[in-house]
């Protein structure tokens, strides 16, 4: 119940966000990529050994269309293991999708994301990694810092997202676990916004 009031105030957040700095420019950001590293912390299944804890993500996108990026991200976790010294190790890489809210120059630009990838899950540091696929899907909000017009922009990237790992019959790892992740970072985007056809 927990993670379903989180999730709910941070898309009750989003919506707000995008109503009250709506803007009225035109432009887009196709053809513009970006890097995106960011800290996060992940509150893990209930039925996991281990203890919620922080990570890190980078993320390497690209504008392929107006509104809609497609990036891909690696992270890395380690979350100590209740009553032992050991830890419990994820690794995912995804390929995920991004579809922004608003024009690349207003203030705040909310935006949906969803993807898939896999998961490499290693409990202690002597057991074999497991392997299984995931799929994730979040919101997120990008924040301005500074002038958005030039070639090169920054960001600050909040976002959560909920993650579903597809593993079964795993030693220490209940079947098929959720986690929440929640992430905060910058987005250093390359490339000027295209203005739209008819703009002054």
């Amino acid at each position: 119940m927990k993670r379903v009031v989180l999730c709910g105030l941070a898309v009750a957040t989003g919506a707000a966000s995008g109503s009250v700095y709506a803007a009225d420019v035109l432009g887009d950001d196709t053809g513009a990529w970006y890097l995106s590293p960011m800290a996060q912390y992940t509150l893990l299944d209930k039925d996991r050994v281990s203890q919620n804890g922080p990570g890190f993500q980078v993320a390497l996108g690209y504008d392929f269309a107006p509104h809609v990026a497609a990036e891909i991200a690696v992270g890395s976790s380690s979350f100590s293991i209740k009553g032992s010294g050991a830890s419990e190790k994820l690794a995912p890489v995804s390929l995920d999708f991004m579809y922004k809210f608003l024009p690349p120059t207003a203030r705040i630009r909310p935006y949906l994301l969803a993807g898939s990838g896999l998961m490499q899950d290693q409990i202690g540091g002597h057991t074999s990694t497991n392997d299984g696929w995931l799929a994730e899907g979040g919101i997120g909000a990008l924040t301005a810092l500074g002038n958005q017009t030039g070639s090169v922009r920054w960001q600050l990237r909040t976002e959560v997202k909920y993650r579903h790992t597809f593993l079964q019959s795993t030693a220490l790892i209940p079947n098929n676990p959720n986690d929440v992740v929640f992430g905060l970072g910058l987005s250093v985007m390359f490339g000027a916004p295209v203005p739209s056809t008819g703009s002054s």
